[in-house]
């Protein structure tokens, strides 16, 4: 149960007595004041509330709305989660996931998700939906492209947004993940970096990867067919050929993986592959992500984070580095960095929020991540997605439902 106080002489007059309150109560304050929210807390408390948890969102009250905080009764618990159906993980995708058009649907079918996007219009300084409705040339720019690198900050923008949407809606996850660019979004939904942190870290690292790309040419390559250690075999002898190649992700289960490799190592990767039955893909992106071709960047956005701000995660944030969950603000900076010059472990990671006993994955994402495909999930995980305003009320129905 919801309520929504502002400070009136009806909500005065509730408070009078904690009894006729709901519980969980969510309180959402206009107050941008410290000591004003102090003092309404205090005020709270004497009506027999104690606050259980107090995280930003984007719009929940009203548009100047800045906290929401959760009190419960003194003498009742309130319940983790507001879903009643196992665990639920977020889960935050990459720029592959973009396409012109995305999110129109969503934002006609849901008014939630058009204003949290207008909400980070504010902070963009630009409007999302133009990105949304670019291009494919502005999805998926090259490296020498003139345009200002925007790709990244789209796709984490209206992932965001939905999944801002669906918590204001009653849906908070357990856990959050995201796929390479996506980590960065799920760490700014887990609380560990504000919005205006999480885009200036974007908008940071799409440069840095334009420089990287034009310094180092290279591409990402899909290889199928191959098991991991047939595409180990290929990797290592293409490094024998005197060329980087390196395995940015695999799927035991798909039999596929990525591969990052220096633009000259092409021709020997074909080469290698030739031994075995397959089929190659270029991916539209600009260079090779996730290798060492990027430890220049990886450096740099080390530095640029080392003065920012970094929160406790209010839920675990499963990390691409190793697999595993974070909640330290130190340890989190640390891998966000580090994972950009090393390998996705989107499978590892899928599998261990598995074993953690996460059921509910849901995806962020304009396009299927193919999470039930990625790795076998154990019987009664399911995995549900936010593209399309159909599948959006599957979630509420299925999740808000006891």
């Amino acid at each position: 149960a919801f309520a929504n106080f502002s400070r009136n002489a009806a909500s005065e007059k509730a408070l009078a007595s904690a009894s006729n309150l709901p519980d969980p109560l969510v309180f959402s304050t206009h107050h941008k004041n410290p000591a004003d929210r102090k003092r309404l807390i205090k005020e709270l408390g004497k009506a027999g509330l104690k606050p259980d948890s107090v995280f930003p969102v984007l719009s929940g009250g009203g548009p100047k709305t800045d906290l929401i905080h959760i009190f419960k009764k003194t003498d009742r618990a309130l319940p983790k989660k507001l879903s009643w159906n196992g665990k639920t993980a977020f889960l935050f995708p990459s720029t592959l996931s973009q396409y012109p058009g995305m999110g129109r649907q969503l934002k006609k079918a849901f008014p939630a998700v058009a204003e949290n996007l207008k909400e980070l219009d504010k902070i963009l300084g630009y409007n999302l939906s133009y990105g949304m409705e670019g291009s494919k040339k502005l999805l998926f720019p090259g490296a020498a492209s003139p345009r200002f690198p925007v790709h990244m900050e789209v796709v984490a923008g209206l992932s965001l947004a939905v999944a801002h949407s669906l918590s204001q809606a009653g849906i908070r996850p357990d856990a959050v993940a995201g796929y390479s660019v996506g980590e960065f979004a799920a760490a700014s939904f887990a609380g560990v970096i504000g919005l205006r942190e999480c885009f200036s870290m974007i908008r940071a690292l799409a440069l840095g990867c334009q420089k990287c790309c034009l310094a180092s040419p290279g591409g990402l390559f899909i290889v199928y067919g191959l098991s991991r250690k047939e595409l180990e075999t290929v990797a290592t002898g293409v490094g024998k050929d005197g060329h980087l190649c390196r395995i940015v992700f695999f799927s035991d289960n798909m039999r596929l993986g990525e591969v990052g490799i220096r633009q000259d190592a092409l021709s020997a990767l074909k080469n290698r592959l030739a031994d075995f039955p397959h089929k190659l893909k270029r991916l539209a992106v600009a260079g090779a992500f996730h290798t060492p071709l990027f430890t220049p960047l990886a450096r740099r956005m080390e530095k640029f984070a080392s003065g920012m701000p970094f929160n406790r995660a209010e839920f675990p944030l499963y990390m691409n580095r190793n697999g595993f969950p974070e909640t330290f603000p130190e340890k989190i900076k640390t891998k966000l960095s580090s994972a950009l010059d090393h390998p996705v472990l989107w499978q590892e990671t899928i599998e261990r929020m598995a074993a953690d006993g996460i059921k509910n994955f849901i995806e962020l994402s304009p396009l299927p991540m193919l999470t039930e495909f990625i790795c076998k999930l154990p019987a009664g995980a399911r995995v549900m997605r936010a593209d399309s305003p159909e599948n959006f009320s599957k979630i509420l129905a299925t999740l808000l439902k006891k």
